[in-house]
């Protein structure tokens, strides 16, 4: 965009949705601020009914083909030499474990998982994914294992062969992603989840998204926000994204809610990381206080019409996504969007099919943030299992109402 000798204010307004993808434009590459700039042409979508309606129909759509659902069914392992029937869906991580950079620890834990164990996998050398385990029950697997649960978890964590006293392995993608710098978790975020005491047509409240930047400067505003050490060191924020949920929704009736998002740093939270939920102490709790009446105030300050309407807030920090999203440091985009991230050493280790037979992967790791590219990843994934399935599920798609 400088060649095209656009001046840093045009080049700010032009990429201000950049927290869509997490890294300021200048360390994405172009085509993924063109995805985001291009999705959003004529508007977006919303799924009526809020976000939950969209794993409703997604579970509807397993279990009408015959499959099941699991919740509660923590995921530990992808093992080998396993045999049997259908493919298994596998969850994110949820990784308790003490340790250093948590992306960079050589020392492997117990990984518990919201959906379903993992056993069915091979050496680094070749094998073959044929079943996964929960709870200490296996679940073998026909076709293979389908992991969702991102690249970091799937090879460098989820690995066991099982017919040998070794244990875990890594895969060969794993060391592929390391080496080109690939491997580095994604932004983390605070959230502020508000309720008001009155619809949003009584407030006046807009059925939009707002990003509100810290000036123009992205790329320089982000270096200093990955430099601090805290908050106080800092300042400021560069990035605040308000959506009016319920605005959106055009099935939701009754009080409006909102939700309040903001770039933080692990490292300001890590401290408590081996406490558990609920219970991480008064410190902790007077660190989500403030940041609750720091979000909420860039709510008063734009729409003023809400001071005094608000009933609820619920303040959730990279622990919180941690425990709830399963990452390992608090990450909301799985891998971070950056240049060494859609290289094409690390695009070769973040397909569809991966080194060990039958595993295959799927999820924003594999194309890219976002829910439609998610999706998109999911059907890339069942074209490579089946491509005549696929096509009848797309044709299912259009023609049965």
């Amino acid at each position: 965009m400088r060649n095209c000798e656009m001046s840093d204010d045009v080049i700010g307004a032009a990429t201000y949705c950049f927290g869509d993808y997490g890294v300021p434009a200048g360390v994405a590459p172009f085509m993924v601020q063109s995805m985001v700039q291009t999705h959003y042409d004529g508007g977006a979508f919303f799924p009526r009914g809020g976000a939950g309606s969209i794993g409703k129909a997604v579970t509807r759509a397993i279990q009408r083909r015959g499959g099941k659902v699991l919740v509660r069914a923590p995921v530990s392992k992808i093992v080998v030499n396993g045999v049997g029937r259908g493919c298994v869906l596998v969850g994110r991580e949820i990784d308790h474990s003490s340790g250093n950079h948590p992306w960079e620890d050589k020392e492997w834990h117990t990984a518990q998982f919201e959906g379903a164990d993992l056993v069915g996998v091979s050496p680094r050398t070749g094998g073959r994914a044929v079943a996964v385990e929960c709870k200490g029950v296996r679940i073998p697997c026909k076709h293979g294992v389908i992991s969702t649960a991102g690249a970091y978890n799937t090879f460098q964590k989820l690995l066991f062969r099982d017919d040998s006293s070794e244990g875990f392995f890594e895969a060969e993608e794993a060391e592929a992603l390391r080496s080109c710098g690939a491997f580095t978790p994604s932004v983390q975020l605070m959230y502020a989840f508000v309720g008001l005491d009155q619809s949003d047509k009584e407030l006046e409240l807009p059925a939009r998204n707002y990003w509100i930047l810290h000036g123009w400067r992205h790329d320089e505003n982000w270096k200093k926000f990955q430099d601090a050490k805290t908050f106080d060191e800092l300042g400021f924020l560069p990035a605040i994204f308000l959506s009016f949920g319920s605005a959106k929704d055009d099935a939701h009736q009754g009080p409006a809610s909102l939700q309040i998002l903001a770039p933080v740093r692990y490292e300001w939270f890590e401290q408590w990381k081996n406490s558990k939920v609920k219970h991480r102490g008064k410190d902790y709790e007077q660190v989500k206080m403030e940041w609750k009446d720091r979000l909420l105030e860039e709510l008063y300050r734009l729409f003023p019409q809400t001071r005094g309407h608000v009933t609820f807030c619920d303040v959730a920090s990279p622990l919180t996504t941690n425990f709830y999203l399963n990452t390992t440091h608090g990450e909301n985009y799985g891998l971070e969007h950056s240049l060494a991230r859609f290289s094409l050493k690390a695009q070769r280790s973040l397909h569809t099919t991966t080194s060990i037979s039958g595993l295959y992967l799927a999820g924003q790791d594999v194309f890219s943030v976002g829910v439609v590219a998610a999706l998109a990843s999911g059907f890339l994934t069942a074209v490579f299992l089946s491509p005549v399935a696929t096509v009848w599920a797309f044709l299912e798609m259009i023609l049965v109402p």
